[in-house]
């Protein structure tokens, strides 16, 4: 009797705590208040790439489609690709292309595609949201169950398992997060020949980082008094903080988190095109675009 007693209490619980977890499902969870949210901004990894690769058609499609997972997001590029032949007639690492059009899946967007000083660049940005891991409860449980059968089967003597030792307290499996990062379409050797590289990966012959460091300021446009002065290191942008404007002078704000890509407007130039996007202090984001002298 204590046996069945033992295997239908755990049940009971096991019934009880899925049923209390159902608030916490992605159906029902999908919004993530603001306070909860954090940004996760791409930091620079070594320059490498991920091959695209060819997916197949839908039904009425008469263009081909390419696929690759970038720092987590599925990114597609629809063909046909392009790029320089004259300036690059060789198949090489590193050549830069674009294609057609750019789009992410999974909660995933393309904020701004076929840019840059070689128009091949692109950002993409993923939100993620809290959810309980359902999958995790199940195996736990099985955990538990697998180590009372075996108890039972071994005589039940002694002291049986703890389902507190198999089951946790929380399930949920993190709080929300919005991941940026920038990239870049190239030809490369390997595969099919089309890649999604990071942002540092060199071109043809030449070493990354040839761009120098710079200070880029972007002014709100919701408020005139708020600007966001941004660093740029060799082509990046991935830090700044708020400067708050009055009578002409500047007042130090907090740092804030930005994700974007700068170049000169022509080799050699002072004058910089910036492109990358800003979360504010609120969450909210402000997506900037632009062009100024930043020495």
């Amino acid at each position: 009797m204590k046996k069945h007693l033992l295997l239908f209490g755990a049940l009971a619980l096991f019934v009880n705590l899925t049923s209390c977890k159902k608030e916490g499902s992605p159906a029902t969870n999908s919004k993530v208040s603001e306070k909860e949210t954090k940004l996760k901004v791409n930091t620079l990894p070594a320059p490498t790439y991920v091959d695209l690769a060819l997916i197949a058609r839908k039904p009425g499609e008469n263009f081909d489609t390419y696929y690759a997972s970038f720092h987590g997001s599925g990114v597609y590029v629809i063909a046909p690709f392009s790029y320089d032949a004259a300036k690059y007639p060789g198949l090489v690492n590193g050549v830069p292309c674009f294609g057609q059009s750019m789009y992410a899946d999974n909660g995933a967007s393309i904020d701004y595609q076929n840019t840059g000083i070689d128009g091949n660049v692109f950002q993409v940005t993923q939100t993620l949201f809290s959810y309980t891991d359902y999958s995790s409860i199940h195996s736990d449980m099985d955990k538990y169950f697998k180590a009372a059968d075996a108890f039972r089967k071994s005589g039940a003597t002694g002291t049986g398992p703890n389902i507190f030792d198999y089951v946790k307290n929380n399930y949920t499996s993190t709080n929300g997060s919005v991941i940026i990062s920038v990239g870049k379409l190239i030809r490369v050797t390997t595969g099919s020949h089309w890649a999604l590289a990071e942002i540092n990966y060199p071109l043809p012959g030449q070493t990354p980082y040839t761009i120098p460091s710079t200070f880029i300021n972007v002014p709100d446009p919701n408020n005139a008094s708020i600007h966001y002065f941004l660093q740029g290191d060799k082509g990046l942008i991935t830090s700044g903080n708020i400067e708050y404007l009055s009578n002409g002078s500047y007042t130090n704000g907090p740092a804030i988190s930005v994700s974007g890509r700068y170049f000169p407007v022509t080799a050699g130039s002072s004058n910089y095109h910036s492109i990358g996007t800003v979360i504010r202090t609120d969450y909210s984001t402000l997506a900037f675009d632009q062009t100024d002298n930043t020495n």
